[in-house]
């Protein structure tokens, strides 16, 4: 009862009269989260699957396309992801579809049955090695094409005025998370800031972003952390990169 109190307050901090302006996601955003859960609902990848992944948003006609590539050497193995969305819809397609994931590491392609258990091999050893020399393998028999360029943060330094304090860009981080990804009251309790984090500026779409880590303390290892960066100008959320530590990316 003491920890669900504690939330109902946390909340309601999260959503009072001084960020009720603030902490609108970018379109780019909204459709990233939507496509997200496009590739969950039709082929079982979820968040922390897709750290396995390089995540783009282009604009398209009426909307946006998100695609989600196999990272360095697991191009091939795990193919692109693509999602088409729009104001009404979404449409997911992979670049594999039809062929079969059976088999496990043996399969040519890999699906959600390999990336479930390559974060459970990441979890226990943390090494990939197990499988990275085979996606190795595949990867020099299937050259790829040049990539699908990434939105990538770029480094900045502090602007010489922030109108949100970090208290403020703090609130919204967090509230950024738990709406955006859906937590679990219990998930919810579970996220933290810390001192500890470097400062850190970034530049997205041309706008500047106070970079706020919020780490999802759900396990005493291999701890996810949501990188949620907020414009210092008017607190919009305009991109949260999900980190699950079960790979590479980690």
């Amino acid at each position: 009862m003491k920890r669900f109190i504690c939330l109902l307050l946390f909340l309601c901090a999260l959503t009072s009269c001084a960020l009720a302006d603030k902490g609108d996601f970018s379109p780019q955003l909204r459709a990233a989260l939507a496509a997200e859960k496009t590739i969950y609902q039709k082929y079982g990848i979820d968040r922390d699957m897709l750290d396995y992944f390089d995540r783009a948003v282009q604009e398209a006609e009426a909307g946006f396309t998100v695609t989600f590539t196999g990272m360095e050497d697991f191009t091939w193995v795990l193919g692109t992801y693509t999602v088409r969305v729009t104001e009404d819809k979404t449409q997911a397609r992979w670049s594999h579809e039809g062929m079969s994931t059976y088999g496990g590491f043996e399969a040519e392609v890999w699906g959600k049955d390999q990336l479930r258990e390559m974060m459970r091999i990441v979890e226990e050893t943390s090494t990939m090695q197990p499988f990275q020399a085979i996606a190795e393998a595949r990867e020099k028999k299937h050259p790829q094409a040049d990539p699908i360029p990434q939105n990538t943060p770029e480094s900045c330094p502090a602007p010489a005025e922030i109108r949100l304090d970090e208290k403020e860009m703090e609130l919204l981080a967090r509230r950024a998370v738990i709406d955006g990804f859906d937590l679990s009251i219990k998930e919810a309790m579970a996220l933290k800031t810390s001192a500890w984090d470097e400062v850190e500026y970034r530049r997205v779409y041309g706008r500047v972003c106070r970079v706020i880590p919020v780490h999802l303390a759900v396990r005493e290892t291999h701890v996810p952390v949501f990188w949620v960066f907020v414009d210092v100008e008017n607190g919009e959320i305009l991109e949260i990169l999900h980190l699950s530590d079960l790979s590479g990316n980690g």
